[in-house]
């Protein structure tokens, strides 16, 4: 049975694995800052979401496909070894145990296994002069057997060198009171490193995004047909980061950056006062019908415009913007007058210049 195979069939889950709000949040802003990071390594990565662990990301580096394991949990105060070992009345395992436990399931695979990682928000009472990652080669001998008697008696094993080597232990910038603001700084970080300009404004929307996208996932029960289907329902991969990319920097899609070129546009156009005062106001009348979804008639005025548009001649795309908006009014309204759809013919002319800046 190959890798991906063996986590498609894995269906062993903690009952006792409920998230509070404040938790769920806090594993949906760690999981967005990995996804950025995947992405700016470069290879080819499958992130499932509450599938086996918290998270479990899958890479492929030049053919080398590994995995790795993510406990992620957040605390008011550093975490002690004792914190890791101890297991609840309430709960089967430790979190020890419970890391450990990943390992033993997928063992077969262990030249595949990269690191079984516990995050959290809070630092570690052991080792404290440590900063970043903490391997348990980092920890002294007394702490490394506290952990290592942990997994003997709670898993059942007697070897457990090759598990205790595969422990990570890693401090987050992220704290539940600041993760929004984090999470959307390393947003605006991506973009600044994209290969072409891309707007602040569209932080917001992207990050909105990604956070609706990995509660999503979060929640949906596995389908396990095959690692395919497994990955649409339960996973983010590149080429899906690669969609949400698009989805918020192509004007042809992205109502914001519509609105933002246009924006940009009138503000150094030769565009007459009055028009300059409508869009001001229509514009967030725009944006705000865009929302509802259920707005058929704002779609079918949309396409007709879109159609417009795309079957302009190059003399009447060569003019000013301000012109070319009227010849798409004037189109518009010898096929179709706008009182038909009831809307006021200033608001049709803002509709038109956003649209026209979704184009060209």
């Amino acid at each position: 049975m190959e890798i991906k195979d063996a986590i498609v069939n894995f269906d062993k889950y903690d009952s006792g694995a409920i998230h509070a709000t404040q938790g769920f949040e806090f594993q949906c802003h760690w999981s967005i800052s990995k996804l950025l990071e995947l992405y700016k390594g470069g290879n080819d990565f499958t992130m499932l979401l509450d599938h086996i662990d918290d998270v479990v990301v899958f890479e492929n580096n030049n053919g080398q496909e590994y995995f790795e394991f993510f406990q992620i949990k957040k605390k008011d105060k550093k975490w002690s070894i004792k914190d890791l070992t101890r297991k609840k009345d309430t709960e089967k395992n430790s979190i020890i145990s419970k890391m450990a436990n990943n390992y033993y399931e997928f063992e077969s695979y262990e030249e595949n296994i990269r690191g079984i990682f516990f995050i959290s928000n809070q630092n570690f009472t052991f080792n404290p002069r440590l900063i970043g990652i903490v391997n348990c080669s980092d920890l002294t001998i007394q702490e490394v057997e506290e952990l290592s008697s942990c997994v003997k008696s709670h898993c059942m094993k007697s070897d457990t060198t090759k598990v205790i080597n595969l422990l990570r232990f890693q401090e987050t910038d992220l704290e539940p009171k600041n993760a929004v603001d984090v999470s959307k700084a390393k947003i605006a970080d991506f973009f600044n490193n994209m290969p072409f300009p891309v707007s602040v404004s569209l932080v917001t929307p992207f990050y909105t995004t990604l956070v609706e996208e990995v509660n999503r996932k979060i929640r949906n029960q596995p389908q396990r047909n095959d690692f395919e289907t497994l990955s649409n329902v339960k996973g983010i991969t590149r080429s899906r980061f690669d969609d949400y990319v698009l989805n918020v920097t192509d004007p042809k899609i992205n109502l914001d950056l519509k609105i933002f070129r246009a924006t940009e546009s009138i503000s150094s156009s030769n565009i007459p006062i009055g028009f300059r005062q409508h869009f001001n106001i229509f514009s967030k009348k725009y944006w705000l019908e865009n929302q509802n979804k259920s707005n058929h008639q704002l779609t079918k005025i949309t396409e007709r415009i879109d159609n417009i548009i795309d079957n302009l001649t190059s003399s009447e795309k060569d003019v000013t913007v301000y012109e070319c908006v009227q010849i798409i009014f004037d189109k518009f309204e010898n096929k179709i007058h706008a009182n038909q759809f009831f809307i006021d013919k200033a608001y049709l002319k803002v509709i038109i210049f956003i649209e026209v800046h979704g184009k060209f």
